[in-house]
């Protein structure tokens, strides 16, 4: 078992020395085949929260890996996980301005107005980045504009505070 373990890791590209999950490190590099290999021979690897409560969805979102949350939502990944800061993937996605990856949890049902412990949306994080078209797709999928954070501020605010007057 170790031995075809090993195999895994190195046809993922993992050095067993990393500190990377070999899961985290497939999605990082788009190997969707070394991804489908450790989903299927690692289900729990698809679970395992890093230190800020990042499970591989969230990093398959932050790098705009759409192919691998196809993998990793077809392994039983659940579509809206909440990390420590209740930050979810959606949330990452229009955070980074991935659009191909934010359109593909929106279509496999991400909730679009779920907020975060300080109450901030997809739609206040591309607000805040100046992603003018991811904006455009969170309005188009319901995203609540009057949604306020903790403090008070609308998308609207934030984009303002931002200098992101279009």
């Amino acid at each position: 078992e170790t031995r075809q373990s090993e195999r895994r890791n190195v046809r993922a590209g993992v050095s067993l020395s990393l500190d990377v999950d070999p899961v985290v490190f497939a999605i990082r590099r788009g190997d969707v085949e070394a991804v489908n290999d450790l989903a299927a021979s690692a289900p729990h690897s698809l679970l395992k929260e890093n230190k800020d409560g990042w499970i591989p969805l969230h990093d398959a979102a932050y790098c705009g890996q759409a192919e691998c949350l196809r993998t990793l939502l077809r392994a039983g990944a659940a579509i809206n996980p909440p990390n420590t800061y209740s930050i979810t993937p959606l949330t990452v996605a229009a955070q980074q301005g991935q659009m191909r990856a934010l359109c593909y949890l929106i279509e496999k049902g991400a909730d679009v107005n779920m907020q975060t412990c300080d109450g901030v949306t997809a739609l206040h994080e591309a607000s805040k980045n100046g992603h003018k078209e991811i904006v455009a797709v969170l309005l188009t999928k319901n995203a609540d504009a009057n949604k306020p954070t903790n403090s008070g501020l609308l998308p609207l605010h934030i984009a303002a505070q931002y200098g992101h007057h279009e």
